[in-house]
């Protein structure tokens, strides 16, 4: 049985220059235990360029969220028995599938408040404006399922304690760098890790965006 629990705060950064909390965090079930249970968080850039970037990582929890209901609810319609269908979707369409639901979802929120002519030359493109990173998981009885693009952290701990991370970190992210839903063909760099749950589960999954990690003083400490 899994229960869902998260928060959102500003950072000591944001809080010294006034700047809004860019973050975006949801889960379901949100108010009762289950035997499965999705989760989504995403980190809206922080430069000046991304000048709508807390509503794009809000458009992207709820497109996770979305894609992983069709995961978990949906008829996928490959014809094959067991896991695999589940498997095949996440490895071949949920990449695809997400960057479509927030492009698609980006450009209906932007058309019904267009950007103005300033936020326009900041950004130089509409999902540039909107840009952001976004991690997720889906946990049920018989599998896990993992979505990361982007830096920020998604680490399981075991019954004895032990941290781990099931997608290996990006070494092309370095400081301020990070891919994003802003990039072309951004959909190409989401990592997706899909895990037949034949062992006890993890005892703790833990989503969090790179500002949680980055606080500690290094990655081992974090761990």
């Amino acid at each position: 049985v899994w229960t869902g629990v998260g928060a959102s705060v500003t950072g000591a950064s944001h809080r010294r220059a006034d700047k809004p909390n860019q973050d975006a965090i949801e889960w379901h079930p949100k108010a009762q235990a289950g035997s499965s249970l999705m989760l989504a968080v995403a980190d809206g850039h922080g430069g000046e360029r991304y000048v709508r970037s807390g509503d794009g990582a809000r458009i992207a929890v709820g497109a996770a969220l979305g894609e992983l209901r069709t995961l978990l609810e949906g008829d996928l319609g490959f014809g094959s028995p067991g896991l695999s269908p589940k498997s095949r979707f996440v490895h071949e369409y949920l990449p695809r599938r997400l960057y479509s639901a927030w492009d698609r979802q980006v450009a209906a929120e932007e058309e019904a408040n267009p950007l103005s002519g300033e936020e326009l030359a900041l950004a130089g493109s509409r999902n540039v404006a909107y840009g952001c990173t976004v991690l997720a998981a889906l946990v049920t009885a018989e599998y896990l399922v993992y979505l990361q693009l982007g830096d920020g952290d998604i680490v399981t701990v075991s019954d004895e304690g032990s941290a781990s991370r099931p997608i290996p970190r990006d070494k092309r992210l370095l400081g301020n760098e990070t891919t994003s839903l802003a990039s072309d063909g951004a959909w190409r760099e989401i990592v997706v890790a899909f895990q037949p749950l034949v062992d006890a589960p993890p005892r703790l999954i833990l989503l969090s965006t790179d500002g949680y990690s980055n606080s500690f003083r290094n990655d081992d400490a974090f761990l």
